[in-house]
């Protein structure tokens, strides 16, 4: 009976016992931690660390799950022109880290926006030649620029050619429009235009001289409203819009049968912004006009798009360029032309 009470107890102990347990997962290292880390600083070999078993253990099988970070990173930013070696073609190496080489051609690459490089060039089209622009119907073939008004004759500072609109002393051409079968166009003494302009006539058939128009001012609050007329258009129905540089007004005019323009209303520009241009589109009658912002040192100008029902309400403006990037050093510029 003691014999059976001892082997009974000697099993249980067996049972109890580490070497007798199975199935058991240890995740213990030496140091009685439950991970171990090891940084690698290159290729290579790396140690797993010491692992602790229970005396007497039998390892019937064995894992290990690896997972693993950068100990650190750096990071490039792509943003500039030397980032990439410098504007135009090249290559670049290093950057950024971890980037070999590379390599573009004709790029140009800053504040974060990457380019064509442009081909600048120092030639003008001044207009001054009969090789230039004569293609288009609207330049002088003997020389001169487009003029403002709708016919698209020469300018303020050429003569009464090529069409010969004579019988006049005041033989400066300023803006030309239509009306009825006349032309009206105003006409200078000499090549300023900071003046008020007389109103000529000419039968367009023939070119010759009608007479001159009245013009009055009609309700509107300016004694002149066609001082300093730097552009003007018809818009098919009788009424006439010009523009005033010095008075930065928008004028509109109703032009009678037999000629007489009345001023109906005027639409005043303030800040910096002087009107210098102003159009019709034939086709869809959008109303445009041409806007020089007298602010140093840029002095750009912009293209408007306004409503005719109430010209002061701009529906958008483009930004046509500045007065270098239109190769325009020290004038206004006078005269838009839109056709869309």
């Amino acid at each position: 009976m003691q014999k059976s009470l001892f082997l009974s107890a000697l099993f249980l102990v067996s049972v109890m016992s580490p070497i007798a347990l199975a199935g058991v997962t240890e995740t213990q290292f030496q140091d009685g931690s439950t991970s171990y880390t090891h940084t690698f600083s290159g290729i290579g070999n790396g140690f797993a660390g010491n692992l602790t078993f229970p005396y007497g253990a039998e390892v019937t099988s064995a894992s290990f799950d690896i997972a693993g970070q950068p100990s650190s990173t750096t990071w490039g930013n792509l943003t500039s022109n030397t980032d990439f070696g410098g504007a135009g073609s090249g290559t670049w190496s290093g950057t950024p880290p971890g980037f070999a080489y590379g390599s573009r051609s004709n790029l140009d690459v800053s504040n974060g926006q990457v380019e064509l490089v442009g081909n600048p060039t120092t030639n003008l089209n001044g207009m001054d030649r009969s090789t230039e622009a004569t293609s288009t119907g609207t330049v002088n073939n003997t020389g001169g620029f487009a003029a403002n008004g709708d016919q698209g004759f020469i300018g303020g500072t050429s003569k009464l050619t090529p069409k010969s609109l004579t019988s006049s002393s005041s033989n400066y051409r300023g803006f030309v429009i239509v009306h009825d079968d006349e032309y009206h166009t105003a006409t200078y003494t000499s090549t300023s235009m900071y003046t008020t302009p007389t109103i000529k006539r000419y039968n367009m058939s023939t070119g010759s001289y009608v007479g001159t128009s009245s013009v009055s001012s009609g309700t509107c609050s300016y004694s002149t409203p066609l001082n300093t007329a730097y552009d003007a258009t018809s818009d098919g129905t009788g009424n006439v819009w010009s523009v005033s540089y010095n008075q930065r007004i928008l004028v509109k005019w109703s032009v009678s049968s037999t000629g007489a323009w009345t001023c109906q209303n005027t639409y005043s520009y303030s800040g910096s912004n002087y009107p210098v241009g102003v159009d019709i589109d034939e086709d869809t009658g959008r109303m445009f006009l041409l806007m020089y912002e007298a602010v140093y040192p840029n002095y750009n100008r912009y293209l408007y798009e306004v409503n005719p029902s109430n010209p002061t309400s701009i529906n958008g403006s483009w930004l046509l360029g500045s007065k270098v990037q239109l190769g325009d050093s020290s004038t206004q510029g006078s005269g838009i032309m839109v056709d869309l």
